[in-house]
């Protein structure tokens, strides 16, 4: 297939969407309102599914050398207790987490597009759209212009505040957290160390994020001091300057190692925390993606995740050849994204750490974080199922069984099926064949003729 397609928005979710589109055969504009790449900390953390989409661009390889990678998430109380959130046995290329600063991902990707030939406008805006028969008219705002395109598809990538979004119609319903949560860049006292991992620090002043990078530099982040809340509750990036010698004094409250602690604040920031949820993720010829669907806590880092995956199903369904219809795209993915925003929901886990005393506590908690590394990383996902099992079963067995709407978890390779585009047989299915989307999720089960000799 092909055509002309608007992007919304040059950060990594819209910027996945045009490479994967670009490899389709369409024409691909990205239009971003920022004059260049924004460098404030924001996004870090790839999970396995997003390292895994963009392996199908040939583009892992280039982020692993550029981010710190870990197997695991520490949980680290005060007082010396250390729990950890294992990814190493998850059934991927990457069962770990990659910590990369989202500025080297977006200079990463936007290389690429235009490599592939796509085109990428800074300094311009979609500022209004209107649907046709069989395209949509998009209104571009650059350098105190307007211009109006025809193109077949417009895909709003364009952050909290979209206006793809808002020319929808669609509410943003949730809630925004009524504190602000701190967030710094520098040095620590100790550099951190190969092995070292990300951490959360719980102590009982509160918690916080400590996530190391390969130049030596770490980021601190979380809830910090209490604010008067902001009458205007939309989401921003952030709203409120912090100055160094105020991280510091929060800081020293926060983490109790000193080693651990930043010296040299390079950045510092307060922002605001928002769970949100898109009513409506698109119409005929305009859809969203990313932050313009969905916003949420940090914790366990699903940002990157989350929009790559959207966009993922955007651009297989625009393959057609037998994929489903945009029409199941909000129902199946905004399962996902609400999912994850009770996953992310982490203050009861962090009380159960605080207070856990006994050998039968920390079991309990480690069997919780052993569920948790497999539903963060989106391996498991499964579109037929509700609540946090749309993220992965807590039955191991129940999560390796085929179902239709399920991905495939810790399979062996599949064979096609021949003459049957996206139809495979699969190693445990001697009778049956399956259809199977780019995603790895199970569209269609077929029941096939079982050869003389073989054993069903």
């Amino acid at each position: 297939m092909s055509g002309r397609v608007v992007i919304a928005g040059a950060g990594p979710t819209g910027l996945v969407l045009a490479l994967l589109l670009r490899r389709q055969g369409f024409d691909v504009w990205v239009v971003e309102a920022s004059p260049e790449v924004d460098e404030r900390p924001r996004a870090v953390m790839l999970h396995a599914r997003g390292l895994e989409i963009l392996q199908t661009l040939e583009l892992s390889d280039d982020l692993l050398r550029k981010g710190w990678w870990q197997s695991a998430m520490a949980f680290d109380r005060s007082d010396g207790l250390r729990l950890e959130m294992r990814f190493s046995e998850l059934p991927t290329r990457f069962p770990g987490v990659l910590n990369v600063r989202q500025p080297d991902i977006e200079r990463t990707l936007a290389t690429a597009l235009l490599e592939a030939g796509g085109r990428l406008e800074r300094g311009a805006v979609v500022r209004h759209c209107r649907q046709l028969g069989s395209g949509v008219l998009v209104e571009v705002s650059r350098q105190g212009r307007c211009e109006v395109i025809e193109v077949d598809w417009l895909f709003g990538c364009d952050g909290a505040r979209s206006t793809v979004r808002a020319s929808l119609g669609s509410t943003f319903d949730g809630h925004t957290v009524p504190y602000p949560y701190l967030l710094g860049e520098g040095a620590p006292f100790s550099r951190p160390l190969p092995g070292d991992v990300s951490a959360m620090l719980i102590s009982d002043h509160g918690v916080v994020s400590w996530l190391p990078f390969p130049d030596g530099t770490v980021r601190v982040a979380g809830p910090g001091q209490a604010m008067q809340a902001q009458s205007d509750p939309t989401p921003r990036a952030s709203d409120v300057e912090l100055l160094a010698p105020d991280f510091l004094t929060v800081q020293d409250r926060l983490v109790a190692d000193p080693a651990l602690r930043i010296t040299d604040v390079h950045r510092c920031a307060h922002y605001r925390v928002h769970s949100r949820l898109a009513s409506l993720w698109g119409r005929g010829r305009v859809w969203i993606a990313g932050d313009a669907a969905h916003v949420h806590p940090p914790a366990g880092g699903q940002a990157l995740n989350l929009g790559f995956s959207d966009a993922e199903a955007i651009a297989f369904r625009l393959a057609g050849r037998g994929a489903p219809s945009l029409a199941s795209y909000q129902r199946e993915r905004a399962a996902v994204a609400q999912a994850t925003l009770e996953q992310v929901a982490v203050a009861p886990l962090i009380e159960a750490i605080r207070v856990a005393r006994t050998d039968a506590d920390l079991e309990r908690l480690q069997a919780t974080l052993d569920l948790m590394a497999i539903r963060l990383s989106h391996l498991a996902t499964d579109f037929a199922a509700t609540g946090l099992d749309c993220l992965g079963s807590a039955n191991p067995r129940e999560r390796r069984a085929i179902r239709l709407g399920r991905r495939l978890y810790d399979q062996g390779p599949l064979q096609p099926v021949h003459g049957r585009p996206g139809w495979w047989h699969h190693p445990t299915l001697v009778d049956r064949v399956v259809q199977v989307t780019p995603d790895r999720h199970v569209r269609a089960i077929e029941t096939v003729a079982v050869p003389q000799g073989t054993s069903a």
